[in-house]
Order: C-alpha cells, then sequence, then structure tokens
C-alpha cells in the first residue's frame, strides 16, 4: 500500500520529511539523553550533599557531647561556668538535631535522630541534679557513652543509606543506557535504510534518462521511459517521452523539403561575391563558391572532397591557409589582416574573416563543443585598397614637398638668430622662438607622415647596427633633457650592469624611446619624476619609461597603439601616430610593446628586444 501513496508526493516533499524525521529523532535522542544525564547529576549532588551535612552534623554533635564531658569532669570550675557553658552546648546540639531531622526522610534515621533528642534530654536534666557535684557521677558517664553509640548507629545508617542511594542512581543509568541504545538502534536503522534506499531512488531514474538520452543520441527516437510515480520524476519522464515523440516527428519530415532548403543555401552561397570556402574538423574541403573557385584557378572537382593538403599543393592561397591551420594560429572567430594575391598580372587584395563552426552532437573531454569545422570568407578589398594606397602616397608626395619650406624656415630662423646679420631684441627673440618651436612641431608631424607611408606601403626598411643599450638611452635623454629641464620634471636612469649589445636600426630605436619620453613629459607636472629603465630578461632586454601622470583607463590602454588615436579628454597637441609608429617599428624588429596604467597612479610604457648574435 505504501508504493501507492509514497509516488504521489513531490521528491523536496519526500527528502523534506526524511530529514525532519532524521532531526527529530536526533532532537528526542538528544533530549532524553540531556534529560536523564541532568537528572543523575541533580539526584546524585543532592543525596552527596544531604549525607555531607548528616555527616557534618553527626560530628558537630559529637564535638559538643564531648565539651559536655570535659565541662562535667573540670574540677574547680565555677559553678556558673559550669551552667553557661553546659546550657551552650546542649542548644547547639538541639539545633544540630533538628537540621538533620529536616534534612532525611529515612525512617531509621528520624527514629535515632529522635532517641538522641530523648537521651540529650536525659543528660540535661542528670547535669541540674549534679551541677554542684566535684565529681562526675557513673551515670553521666552511662548516659554520655549511651547517645556516643546512637551517634555512631547514625553514622552507619547514613553510609548504609548512601550505599543504597548509589546503587538505585548506578540502576537508573543502566535503564537509561539501554533506553538510549534502544532508541539509537532504532535511529540507526533508519538512517541505514534511508542511506540505502533513497540514492537507489533518486539514481535509478536519472540512470534511466542517462541511458535514453544517449540512445537519442544515437537517433533512436523510439525510446520511451516509463512513468511510474508522479513526482518530479514522473514529469520529467512523460517529458522525455513528448520530447522523444516530438523528435520522432521531426525525423519522419520530409527529406525531400530538406534537400530543397539545401540547394536553396547552396544558391546562395554560389551568388555571393565574397569568396567563401568550407572546411570540416578533419581539415576536409566540404564547398567552395564560383568566387572562390576562380580565385585559386581550380574547378569543383579539384577542390571539394580533396583535404586542403592536397589543394594546397597546387595553390599558394590554399597554402598560407593550411599554414595557419596546422600550426594552430586559428583560434577563434576573427578578422585577419589583408592577404595580397597576384593574378594576371594584377594585384588583388582580399580582407580574411575565419569562422568556427561548433559541433552539435559531440562534446570533448571537458564537455564543451567540438569543432565541427572552419568557414573562410574572402572579401575583395582591392578597390579600397588601392584608394587607401593612393592617398598614402599622395599624403608622402605633399610631406616630400613640404619638408623643402620647412627647411627654408629652420634656415631663415637660424639666419636671424645670428647677431652678424643683426642683433634682435627681446620681443623679436620669442617671436622666432616660436617660429622655430611650430617649425619644428610641423617638421615631426611631416616625419611621422612618411614613417606611416613607408609602413602602409610596406616600403620600411631597417638600418641593422649592433650598438650598446646605454648608448640608446644617453641619445635620448640628449634629445629631451632640454625640455624635461625647462619643465621642472626630475628623469630617472636606471641602468642595469653588463647588458648584452643588441642589433638594431638605432634612428628608430632611438625614436621611440623619444616618443616614449616625450609622452611621460607631456602628462607630468613640475616636481613629478619619470625613470627610464633597461634590465635584462633571458635572451631579451626590456625598456621602460614610467611616469607618475594621471594615468590610462583600461579602455584606452586597448585602442592606445592604434593609428590617429586619442586618450578621453586628453587636452595635449599630437597627432595620434606617435605610438602607432613605434609599434611598427618594434614589431619589424621582433620585438613587444606594452603599456601597463591605473588611473591615477602613472603610466609605464616598454619593449623588449632580442640580444645581438
Amino acid at each position: 500500500m505504501a508504493t501507492r501513496w509514497i509516488p504521489r508526493f513531490r521528491i523536496k516533499t519526500k527528502i523534506q520529511a526524511i530529514l525532519l524525521f532524521m532531526f527529530a529523532m536526533l532532537v528526542l535522542f538528544g533530549g532524553l539523553a540531556g534529560y536523564y544525564v541532568d537528572t543523575l547529576t541533580r539526584r546524585s549532588i543532592e543525596e552527596l550533599q544531604v549525607s555531607q551535612a548528616i555527616t557534618k552534623y553527626n560530628s558537630e554533635i559529637i564535638i559538643h557531647i564531648d565539651d559536655i564531658l570535659y565541662t562535667l569532669s573540670f574540677k574547680g570550675a565555677a559553678q556558673s561556668f559550669r551552667r553557661i557553658n553546659l546550657r551552650k552546648n546542649f542548644d547547639r546540639i538541639e539545633s544540630f538535631l533538628n537540621l538533620q531531622q529536616m534534612l532525611t526522610d529515612d525512617p531509621k534515621l528520624d527514629e535515632l535522630v529522635e532517641d538522641i533528642r530523648v537521651d540529650v534530654n536525659k543528660l540535661r536534666t542528670t547535669t541540674k541534679e549534679y551541677e554542684g557535684a566535684e565529681d562526675m557521677p557513673l551515670e553521666l558517664y552511662m548516659q554520655i557513652n549511651y547517645i556516643s553509640n546512637l551517634l555512631r548507629q547514625v553514622q552507619k545508617v547514613n553510609e548504609q543509606r548512601t550505599q543504597e542511594q548509589i546503587e538505585e542512581t548506578i540502576e537508573l543509568a543502566n535503564q537509561v543506557m539501554l533506553m538510549l541504545i534502544i532508541l539509537g538502534l532504532i535511529f540507526f536503522s533508519f538512517a541505514v535504510f534511508a542511506m540505502i534506499y533513497f540514492p537507489e531512488y533518486i539514481v535509478r531514474p536519472i540512470r534511466r534518462l542517462t541511458n535514453s538520452i544517449r540512445e537519442i543520441t544515437r537517433k533512436n527516437y523510439g525510446q520511451r521511459l516509463d512513468v511510474r510515480s508522479q513526482d518530479e520524476f514522473g514529469q520529467m519522464a512523460a517529458s522525455f517521452n513528448q520530447m522523444a515523440e516530438k523528435l520522432n516527428e521531426f525525423e519522419s519530415m520530409n527529406v525531400a523539403q530538406l534537400l530543397i532548403e539545401k540547394k536553396r543555401i547552396e544558391m546562395i552561397i554560389g551568388e555571393m561575391q565574397e569568396a567563401i570556402i568550407g572546411l570540416d574538423s578533419q581539415q576536409t574541403v566540404l564547398f567552395a563558391n564560383s568566387t572562390a573557385l576562380r580565385l585559386i584557378g581550380m574547378t569543383e572537382e579539384e577542390v571539394v572532397g580533396k583535404t586542403i593538403q592536397q589543394v594546397g599543393g597546387h595553390n599558394e592561397l590554399m597554402r598560407d591557409i593550411e599554414n595557419e591551420i596546422l600550426t594552430g594560429s586559428i583560434q577563434e572567430n576573427r578578422l585577419y589582416p589583408a592577404l595580397t594575391v597576384h593574378k594576371n598580372g594584377k594585384t588583388y587584395y582580399f580582407e580574411k574573416e575565419i569562422l568556427h563552426v561548433e559541433g552539435r552532437e559531440e562534446l570533448d573531454a571537458d564537455n564543451n563543443r567540438s569543432d565541427s569545422g572552419i568557414v573562410i570568407i574572402l572579401k575583395n578589398i582591392t578597390e579600397f585598397r588601392e584608394k587607401d594606397l593612393k592617398k598614402t602616397n599622395l599624403m608622402a608626395t605633399v610631406s616630400h614637398e613640404l619638408k623643402t619650406p620647412i627647411s627654408a624656415i629652420d634656415m631663415s630662423i637660424g639666419l636671424l638668430e645670428d647677431d652678424r646679420i643683426g642683433v634682435l631684441n627681446e620681443e623679436q627673440h620669442e617671436l622666432t622662438k616660436t617660429i622655430r618651436q611650430n617649425s619644428s612641431r610641423l617638421l615631426k608631424m611631416v616625419n611621422e607622415i612618411l614613417d606611416l607611408s613607408g609602413i602602409e606601403s610596406g616600403n620600411i626598411s631597417l638600418e641593422l647596427d649592433e650598438c650598446r643599450a646605454e648608448d640608446l638611452v644617453e641619445r635620448a635623454l640628449n634629445s629631451t633633457s632640454r625640455q624635461y629641464q625647462h619643465k621642472g620634471v626630475a628623469l630617472n636612469c636606471k641602468l642595469e650592469e653588463n647588458l648584452p649589445p643588441l642589433k638594431v636600426d638605432i634612428q628608430k630605436t632611438t625614436s621611440v624611446l623619444i616618443n616614449f619620453l616625450s609622452n611621460a613629459l607631456r602628462y607630468s607636472e613640475a616636481g613629478q619624476q619619470v625613470d627610464i629603465a633597461v634590465r635584462k630578461i633571458p635572451g631579451k632586454l626590456v625598456f621602460t619609461v614610467t611616469d607618475q601622470g594621471p594615468g590610462i583607463s583600461p579602455e584606452d590602454q586597448e585602442k592606445i597603439f592604434l593609428r590617429y588615436n586619442r586618450v578621453q579628454n586628453d587636452k595635449t597637441q599630437g597627432t595620434g601616430l606617435g605610438l602607432s609608429i613605434a609599434k611598427e617599428f618594434i614589431s619589424k624588429h621582433g620585438g613587444k610593446i606594452w603599456v601597463k596604467s591605473q588611473l591615477g597612479a602613472g603610466s609605464t610604457f616598454g619593449f623588449q628586444l632580442d640580444y645581438a648574435g
């Protein structure tokens, strides 16, 4: 009968009921144990206190009886002294007898205490009769001896009573222990039952569901689960059966409709202007549209169904893509630098985008979806690139033409400042100084444009010479130290000893350091410090320039080496080309350039280059 109504409850309710029962058993077990331990403890303490008190009062009575005997035996004592001392001792004995009678409910002790009280009163009467006697009569000795015997009997009865109480307490403790053991066995039996039954009750439906899902992944859509309960597992089984039914319906759809959709997609890909090539996870070419086939100069039969290694053996473009795939340089969906293709005596430029296609059925060891293949999209940007090259050539031509008048301006300023031609007044000196500063700024911009033109056209070349890092730093400091002194910014140089030589383009590498130092000065205030440092790491030298300026936000750091980029809220003058050109120079050397900065904590720009050799 239990199997009929238990499944009606929700799993949450069942778990709560079991946990509630186990908690109640724990509370009951702990409560009973605590109650009986407390009861036994209190009872033992009370009995011990009563026994100790009776023993104490009995000892006090004996002491006072001895004092009475001493008083009666003391010859030559005054009558008043005897009378007062005897009355005091008899009163104390009476008070201790009353305390003893209040403490105990034992009939034997009550009877003995009452006998002692009667005999003490008799002794009091007898002592009054012999108050004036010099020698103590034998009758008094006999009465005192009888009272002492009664007191010893009280002590003996008290000890027997205490022993009986101890035995009763032990018996009660054994009964409590037996009861707790029985309760513990009941609780343990239930816990073992729950530990064996309940996990299996939870895991069994999950195991059946897992096996059924495996069958579904094998396209066995006829798999069904038995609905054996109305709890969450029953609902899950019903939902799974419904899903399997729907999948079975989808599997039974018209295959012709799927083929029509496939043809439609192939037609769309074939008519696209971009060259599109699809590879599976084994690098086999699945499809290539007409634009891609024209680009690589091969037919569909020569490409589709072949591995990229086979196609790459006959085509340079596919060979480059093959190298990227085999070397693992394709890590994520992204745009790659434009590639150049020479065909029929003309140069074509294509923007390459590579997309990873995730598998829907297979998972790798880390439960991540594995790649089902790669889609390569080549977009023809020849027209835009040719326009860009024309713009670059125009900028280079204009820049070259501008260098002549700028040089003439510099020469004219030099002649004006020559005292042999004529002495200038203070205002004229300021004007010539302003003209020279703007001429230098204009010349710097022209040089940056020329460098950029060389970079874009691919005509940048390096004149490699072996030099020392100290010489590079010295050249950069000579070019910027005067500006640092004028602004009041300290320049600190930190160079490690025994730095190995470099083989670099001295002028271009120095220009990178000068750019770093100029930027650091631009964002530094008077009284601040800029550090330039060189240190060695295995196989490389690291150059860094650190300032105490306002710092750069993480968003700006991501774009700071892009062309024409300016930091937000930057009010200083500049073209936004210096750092991008510096990056190209360092990359051309095979080095690495970076920036580390926090807002309000200054910035560090650095690059690293290989040793010479």
